[in-house]
C-alpha cells in the first residue's frame, strides 16, 4: 500500500524520469524535444536557440521567425515636433490573425530601457467566426536585465493582425520574440483510420506526426460511407490550446474541422476557425484559433484532400499552449505568488509587479510602510482570480485523490483476499494435523483394546480348561 502511493506522489512530482533519451529528446520519459543551438546543452540552452524558438529552454515558439512564416515587422525611428523627443515605433504585421499573448524586445546590453514609456496599440479585423477583442487593457511590463530584454503583456489575450510598439528614444532593438505558445503535442498518443482494403480495424496509433520532423508524413483512410478521414490526438494532460497549425502535403486542405474535448470526453463546444493556409517548400501549413480558454485533453482533425480521395495525408500536428494569466510552467501548474499584482506573472513565475509594501521578483520581501493601499478593484480582481484557481486546484485534487483512494483501496482488497486464502490454507492444513493424530489415537486404542480383549479370551480359555481337568480327575 505504501509503495502503491509513494509511487503516485512521485508521478504527480514528476520525478519518474526517463533516464537515457535518444537523439534530440530529453526530459520526463523523454518528451520535450531539444531546441538549443548546442544539442548538447538541453535543457540549459541558455537562451542560446535554433531558428523558430525562444526562451531559456527554447520551448516558445517565436512566431516571428518560423520557418515560413507570413509575419513582417521594421521599427520607424522620428522625432515629434510637439514633444521634441526622438520616439521609436516597432510594427509587426502578422499576415494572418494571430492569438496574441505575450512579447519580448531585446535591446543592446547598454542600452537604458525605459519600460514605463513603451505602450502597445493593435489592429483587428475580425474573421470568419472569430470575434477579437478590441482593447488590450492593462500592459503588463517586465524588464530582464540578462539579457536585456522587456516583456509586454496584455491583461486580455488578444486575436490581432498587427501591434504597434512605442517608446521614447532610439534605440538598438537586438532581438524580438512573439510568443507562439509551447508544442504540447510531442509524442502524445494519435489515432488514425486505417486502409480498410487491408487492415482491420478503425483506429490505429502512429507517431510520425507529432515529432517535429516534417520530413515524414502520415495517411489516414476514410472508413466507408460518408466518414472523413481524422487524426485523433490524445493529450497526456488537459490544457489550454493557443492556436492548432497542421501541416499538410502535396495540397491544401480546405474542408477541415477541429474539435475539442475534456478530460471526460465531452465536447468543449469550442469550434477551432480556421485562419487561412500558406504555402510552404513541402506542403502547406493551415492555422486554426480560437478565443476561447477552455481546458481541453482530446484534438480532433477531420478532413480529405479533395471530393475524390478518401485519405488525408499529413507532415505534422503543432498544437501550441499558453498558460492562463495566473499560472505558469511547462505544464502550468504553478500558480503565481498572491502578491504579484493581480495575481499575474511571466512564464517563469516572476511576477510583472508587487502589491503595495512587497517587492521581489515573486513580491516576497517587504518594503517599508509608505505604500498607498491595494486598490479595491484590484482586489476584487485578485480575490476573484485567486477563487478560480483555488476550485481549479481543488477539481484536480479531488480527481487525484479518488485515483489514490480508488488505487489503494484495490490495493487493500488484494492483500485481504490473499490473507484470507493464506489463513484458510493454514486452517484447513491445521484441522487436516488434528484429524490424522486423532485418528492414529484411535487406531492405538483399538488396538491396545484388542490386544486385552484377546489376553483376556486365552486366560479364560486356560481356566475353563483347568476347571475341566479337575473335574474329571475327582
Amino acid at each position: 500500500m505504501l509503495m502503491v502511493l509513494l509511487f503516485l506522489a512521485l508521478l504527480e512530482l514528476d520525478l519518474v524520469a526517463g533516464i537515457d533519451c535518444p537523439g534530440q529528446w530529453y526530459g520526463r520519459a523523454c518528451m520535450q524535444r531539444c531546441n538549443c543551438r548546442n544539442q548538447n546543452n538541453c535543457p540549459a540552452c541558455n537562451n542560446q536557440c535554433s531558428a523558430g524558438f525562444f526562451g531559456r529552454e527554447c520551448q516558445y515558439s517565436n512566431t516571428v521567425e518560423e520557418e515560413n512564416s507570413t509575419v513582417s515587422y521594421h521599427i520607424v525611428n522620428k522625432t515629434f515636433l510637439n514633444h521634441r523627443s526622438p520616439h521609436s515605433t516597432l510594427k509587426i504585421d502578422f499576415g494572418l490573425q494571430t492569438f496574441f499573448t505575450w512579447m519580448e524586445i531585446c535591446f543592446s546590453k547598454n542600452d537604458t530601457i525605459d519600460h514605463e514609456s513603451m505602450s502597445l496599440n493593435f489592429s483587428t479585423s475580425p474573421g470568419e467566426n472569430v470575434r477579437s477583442a478590441k482593447s488590450c487593457g492593462h500592459v503588463y511590463k517586465l524588464v530582464q536585465k540578462i539579457p536585456a530584454c522587456v516583456v509586454l503583456r496584455c491583461e486580455h489575450y488578444l486575436l490581432v493582425s498587427k501591434v504597434l510598439v512605442y517608446w521614447k528614444g532610439f534605440k538598438n532593438v537586438v532581438a524580438l520574440h512573439v510568443s507562439g505558445g509551447v508544442n504540447v503535442a510531442l509524442k502524445q498518443r494519435v489515432l488514425i483510420g486505417r486502409r480498410p482494403d487491408t487492415t482491420p480495424g478503425r483506429q490505429h496509433p502512429v507517431l510520425g506526426v507529432v515529432d517535429q520532423q516534417v520530413n515524414t508524413s502520415v495517411t489516414s483512410y476514410s472508413q466507408g460511407g460518408q466518414e472523413l478521414p481524422y487524426f485523433i490526438v490524445v493529450l497526456r494532460e488537459s490544457v489550454w490550446i493557443q492556436r492548432i497549425v497542421i501541416e499538410s502535403a502535396l495540397f491544401p486542405v480546405l474542408n477541415f474541422k477541429v474539435q475539442l474535448f475534456d478530460e471526460r470526453n465531452n465536447a468543449t463546444n469550442t469550434t477551432y476557425s480556421f485562419l487561412g493556409h500558406s504555402s510552404k517548400s513541402r506542403g502547406y501549413k493551415h492555422a486554426f484559433v480560437s478565443t476561447r480558454m477552455t481546458a481541453s485533453r482530446k484534438v480532433v482533425i477531420h478532413g480529405v484532400a479533395n471530393d475524390t480521395s478518401g485519405s488525408l495525408t499529413l507532415t505534422e500536428i503543432f498544437i501550441f499552449s499558453e498558460c492562463r494569466p495566473h499560472k505558469f510552467g511547462p505544464l502550468c501548474k504553478g500558480s503565481c505568488s498572491i502578491r504579484c499584482l493581480d495575481i499575474a506573472c511571466h512564464v517563469n513565475g516572476e511576477c510583472f509587479q508587487c502589491l503595495p509594501g512587497m517587492k521581489g521578483e515573486h513580491c516576497l520581501e517587504k518594503e517599508s510602510k509608505n505604500g498607498m493601499k491595494e486598490n479595491s478593484a484590484q482586489a476584487r480582481r485578485r480575490l476573484a482570480m485567486l477563487k478560480e484557481d483555488l476550485t481549479h486546484k481543488s477539481d484536480k485534487m479531488v480527481d487525484r485523490d479518488l485515483a489514490v483512494v480508488f488505487g489503494g483501496a484495490f490495493f487493500l482488497i488484494v492483500l485481504l483476499c490473499m490473507a484470507y486464502f493464506i489463513t484458510n490454507a493454514m486452517f484447513s492444513t491445521a484441522v487436516f494435523s488434528r484429524a490424522t493424530d486423532a485418528s492414529q489415537d484411535s487406531i492405538q486404542t483399538i488396538q491396545t483394546k484388542s490386544h486385552l480383549t484377546v489376553d483376556h479370551y486365552v486366560k479364560n480359555k486356560k481356566l475353563l480348561t483347568s476347571k475341566s481337568s479337575f473335574e474329571s480327575n475327582s
